[in-house]
C-alpha cells in the first residue's frame, strides 16, 4: 500500500509539474503578445509579414515575425502543406547602429532578421529550409496598412522551347499586399523564383479596381518581375477575391507571359488558398 501510495504522489507531482509549466508557457505567449501590441508604428518592436520559399521549389509559405518590447522576438512559419513552426530568437535583439538585429534557429530552420529603428527596411538574409537555402520577404504592418501575405505557384504552357524550363512544372509565386483592407491602389511585393533565384518585385506592382459584391471584394493584380535578361521581365495579371476582414480568406489566379530569347513562354499562377468563392 505504502509504494501504491507513493506511486500516486508521483504521478500527482508530474502531473503539478507539467500544469505549472503550462500555465508559464500559456503565460509568457499572453505577455510576449501583450507587449508587441503596445508597438507603435514608428520602433523596430511590432509585427512583421510576409512570405518565403526554398530556391528548389520544395517548401513555400508565409511568415510572421514578432519583436516585442523586452526585446524580444519570434517567429511563425506556415507551410503551404499546412505545417507550421514556431522558431525563438537565439537571444535578445541586439542594435547595431542604426539597426535593431535577431537571429532565428531551430533544428532545420534559420534566418537572420534586421530592421531600422525606426521599423522601416526591414531585412531577411541567410535563409536555410533544411539543407536548401532560400528566399524570405517581409514588410511591418501599421495601424495604417495591414498586411495580407498569400503563397502560391506558377505552371508555364510551353516551356519546351526554353532549356531551363518544363511545361506543367510547379514553381513558386508568393504576393504580399500591403493593405488586408483590399484598397484600391495598393502596393504588392511578390516572389517569383525561376532556375534557383527569386525574381520577385517589391516595386511596380499594383492592386486597384476593387468592388464589392455578396460579402466578397474582387480586385485587379497586375505586375511584373524583377529584370532577368537585359530589359525582359515576367508581366503578370490576375484577380484577388476576399472577405473583407482581419481573418479574410484570400485567393489569387491569373496568366503571366514571359519575352524571353527563346521565344514567348506563358502561363498561369494561382494561390495556395482557396475559398470556395
Amino acid at each position: 500500500m505504502r509504494k501504491f501510495l507513493m506511486l500516486v504522489l508521483a504521478a500527482s507531482s508530474i502531473l503539478s509539474s507539467c500544469s505549472k509549466d503550462e500555465q508559464l508557457e500559456t503565460a509568457e505567449v499572453t505577455n510576449f503578445n501583450a507587449l508587441v501590441t503596445k508597438a507603435s508604428d514608428l520602433q523596430a518592436t511590432g509585427v512583421y509579414k510576409g512570405t518565403f520559399a526554398s530556391y528548389d521549389n520544395e517548401n513555400r509559405g508565409i511568415v510572421m515575425i514578432q519583436i516585442n518590447q523586452a526585446g524580444k522576438a519570434q517567429a511563425t512559419l506556415q507551410f503551404a502543406n499546412g505545417e507550421e513552426t514556431k522558431l525563438l530568437a537565439d537571444s535578445q535583439t541586439s542594435k547595431s547602429g542604426l539597426y535593431t538585429e535577431v537571429t532565428f534557429v531551430n533544428d532545420v530552420t534559420s534566418f537572420r532578421f534586421s530592421v531600422a529603428q525606426d521599423g522601416s527596411a526591414p531585412r531577411v538574409s541567410g535563409l536555410e529550409l533544411g539543407t536548401a537555402e532560400g528566399s524570405m520577404k517581409v514588410l511591418k504592418e501599421t495601424t495604417r496598412g495591414p498586411l495580407l501575405p498569400i503563397s502560391g505557384t506558377y505552371t508555364c504552357d510551353n516551356c519546351e522551347i526554353h532549356p531551363l524550363l518544363e511545361s506543367g512544372v510547379t514553381q513558386t509565386f508568393n504576393a504580399t499586399t500591403v493593405s488586408g483592407g483590399g484598397n484600391n491602389e495598393q502596393q504588392i511585393v511578390t516572389q517569383i523564383i525561376l532556375n534557383g533565384k527569386d525574381f520577385g518585385s517589391n516595386t511596380g506592382n499594383t492592386q486597384s479596381g476593387c468592388a464589392n459584391s455578396g460579402g466578397i471584394r474582387t480586385c485587379t493584380i497586375a505586375g511584373a518581375s524583377a529584370t532577368i535578361i537585359g530589359t525582359r521581365a515576367i508581366n503578370w495579371s490576375g484577380t484577388h477575391r476576399f472577405t473583407p476582414g482581419g481573418d479574410s480568406c484570400s485567393e489569387v489566379s491569373g496568366t503571366w507571359s514571359f519575352n524571353s530569347q527563346y521565344g514567348l513562354l506563358t502561363g498561369t499562377f494561382i494561390s495556395d488558398s482557396t475559398c470556395g468563392f
